[in-house]
């Protein structure tokens, strides 16, 4: 009696696998103690075990691909073997969801990308439910799963005739329809039949009850009658556009790019609206499920626009889709992480507060200092000194006065310095996005054809400067050949806007955050010179700055201009910096902004001393001190007082490391 779209469920996170493998193996061990058999059950929990193992390892995420690639191979292999102990114990006390076993089984093949195996248990299959109705359409749907990005006519003509016999049956499972709709839509957008795959988006937001059935889709006005609160509704939402931005880029009808661009506008703004709540379904959802490819169709979209009516509102979108993009995906990375009692890492956190930051001075309306929500802003921008451990504590602060507030490229250019330009990144799974803007100029420019070496070049660059790398002739070209290779991709679309300014403020997304761009290499360089010293950095043509968004440095100047007047200031140095080699320097570059209200701290021994007995005295504290990361161990990422053995400070304690230690035991 219940609808079709019944039963959404919660939203998946890696963790809820972890500890639904654990429950499981928990119960396998209760049913063994129990004075009496129950196949019955010990197949099912078997089963679920190893859909568990199977999701956990689509899932699994990590920057090192080749690791990532073996632990996902390690748990598609485990759950392989409990589904296959499943399909055993199930033929033998004749199990009335064997099917559903099987079924598991060989999705659980097509993962091993290997046809043997998936061909394997498609003929078990068979010869175990030979002339069974139901068989025959689920080995259409399995079939049609096993073609998907591989044969597209292959796909559409399983899927098909497995709808043929299941669609309008009541006892089809919802998401099995839902997996067939989105494979037949997917297809047929691939072949360029746009209006098949149109209409199978509409069975799709019709399956999760997003819309009713009088609700025409492409009618911009009747978008906003698709209630967004539905798990998949911004999923199927933005798919839904990517097509209508492919039908344009291939018939040129300005009606598709538009209709295309209101749905991106929709899903941006109800993504927001979902970040608010930490518990919301459906922003996790499309997160952690299309969010990335998504976003980035969008800034396809309004580029495509600004390009067909050079009108500077899809300048303005453009940019505040860059940086509302980059704080979605700060929440999603972080919150699909374990969270450990004792807190994150220093870096975890400023990660996770950047994006709730810049979130926050989004919503603002207006910039009138003498507005009454002054107040309220300064206690935004406050929050960049906050460092709250705990994921609940930094959650339940986030709230806002407003939805959205769209970044301006014509104000930017009024709050900009004459001599000041900024860039801003986003980079997509195939893409780069970059926008630059200064007084006189805006230019919106893309990588696509070079990205995979573009991405490559970021890991050649971070390797040859990087923590404990020999310095020999190989790594040196290495780091010519790579610093190169940014600079033409990050700097070299306005490179000639360097003559016409000083300063670069430069807005990083996450693949870009790590390296330094004041060392990328303005021309070619005989690579048979092995000198680091005369080498064309970027830092020779202009003063680089960094921020995570342009509200946040916008807000901070405001305050910093405000605030100065009687602000004290205490500067710890490295141990070999003296008045001889630039300390004086300093000095009077602080003396420009806070007068003789500071103090300079600079001492071989007790350095870390001297920082615990002082810091408390000033307002602000400045670091010039040498440092060190480890990406194989964030526990040893420290900060350097003096030289002594003592003078570490690291930024995550050791009463933490052993918390951690416990908890992995």
């Amino acid at each position: 009696d219940q609808p079709r779209s019944r039963g959404l469920g919660d939203v998946y996170k890696r963790q809820a696998h972890e500890r639904g493998a654990y429950y499981c193996r928990s119960a396998l061990q209760k049913i063994a103690a129990l004075p009496f058999e129950n196949k019955w059950l010990e197949a099912r929990i078997l089963n679920l075990w190893g859909n568990l193992s199977k999701k956990h390892s689509d899932d699994t995420v990590g920057e090192n691909w080749s690791l990532l690639e073996a632990r996902q191979t390690r748990l598609y292999q485990t759950a392989d073997s409990l589904l296959q102990k499943a399909i055993v114990i199930g033929k033998a006390n004749q199990d009335s969801d064997l099917m559903g076993y099987y079924i598991d089984w060989i999705i659980n093949t097509t993962r091993f990308s290997d046809s043997i195996y998936f061909f394997q248990a498609m003929q078990a299959f068979e010869e175990q439910f030979a002339g069974d109705e139901d068989g025959l359409a689920h080995q259409n749907r399995l079939l049609g799963y096993y073609y998907f990005g591989t044969d597209i006519n292959k796909m559409i003509q399983y899927h098909s005739a497995f709808l043929e016999a299941k669609d309008d049956d009541p006892d089809t499972d919802y998401r099995i329809l839902a997996d067939s709709y989105y494979s037949l839509r997917v297809a047929h957008r691939e072949a360029n039949d746009f209006a098949r795959s149109e209409a199978y988006a509409k069975k799709s937001f019709l399956l999760y009850d997003c819309i009713n059935e009088k609700v025409d889709i492409r009618q911009a006005e009747n978008i906003q009658q698709i209630d967004s609160t539905k798990r998949y509704c911004l999923t199927i939402s933005g798919f839904f556009a990517e097509g209508l931005l492919k039908k344009y880029q291939i018939e040129k009808d300005p009606a598709d790019l538009n209709l295309a661009n209101a749905y991106f506008d929709f899903i941006e703004q109800h993504s927001f609206k979902s970040l608010l709540n930490k518990d919301e379904g459906a922003f996790l959802s499309f997160q952690l499920e299309a969010g990335s490819r998504i976003y980035a169709r969008s800034l396809e979209a309004a580029s495509e626009a600004w390009a067909n009516s050079n009108d500077d509102y899809w300048l303005d979108k453009a940019f505040t889709y860059m940086e509302y993009l980059k704080s979605y995906l700060l929440y999603r990375d972080m919150l699909r992480e374990e969270v450990v009692e004792s807190g994150y890492s220093l870096s975890d956190s400023i990660r996770l507060l950047q994006g709730q930051v810049n979130q926050m001075l989004f919503t603002l309306r207006g910039n009138d200092p003498e507005s009454p929500e002054q107040e309220y802003d300064n206690n935004l921008i406050n929050s960049l000194n906050q460092l709250e451990h705990q994921r609940v504590e930094r959650l339940s602060a986030f709230e806002a006065k407003g939805y959205r507030s769209q970044v301006r490229i014509q104000d930017i250019q009024r709050d900009l310095s004459l001599g000041q330009g900024v860039v801003n990144y986003y980079n997509s799974r195939n893409q780069l996005f970059g926008l630059y803007v200064d007084r006189d100029t805006t230019l919106f420019f893309q990588l696509t054809k070079d990205y995979p070496a573009f991405k490559s070049a970021i890991q050649d660059y971070r390797d040859s400067i990087e923590k404990e790398v020999k310095l020999d002739k190989a790594t040196f070209q290495q780091y010519l050949s790579a610093g190169r290779k940014l600079y033409q991709a990050l700097i070299e679309p306005f490179a000639d806007r360097l003559s016409q300014i000083d300063q670069l403020l430069i807005i990083p997304d996450q693949l870009l955050d790590p390296i330094p761009f004041e060392a990328l290499l303005s021309a070619e360089v005989d690579s048979e010179n092995f000198s680091f010293k005369d080498l064309p950095y970027l830092l020779h043509q202009v003063q680089i700055v960094y921020t995570s968004a342009w509200k946040v440095y916008q807000a901070n100047q405001q305050k910093i201009l405000s605030d100065f007047s009687n602000t004290s200031i205490g500067f710890w140095t490295t141990p070999e910096l003296s008045t001889t080699n630039g300390l004086e320097v300093i000095e009077k570059s602080i003396q420009t902004s806070f007068g003789n209200n500071y103090e300079v701290f600079s001492q071989k021994k007790g350095g870390k001393r001297l920082f615990a007995q002082h810091h408390p005295q000033f307002d602000i504290l400045h670091f010039l001190l040498h440092a060190s990361s480890n990406r194989m161990n964030r526990y040893d990422n420290q900060i350097r007082f003096g030289n002594d053995e003592g003078d570490s400070v690291y930024a995550v304690s050791y009463t933490h490391l052993r918390a951690h230690e416990t908890e992995a035991d």
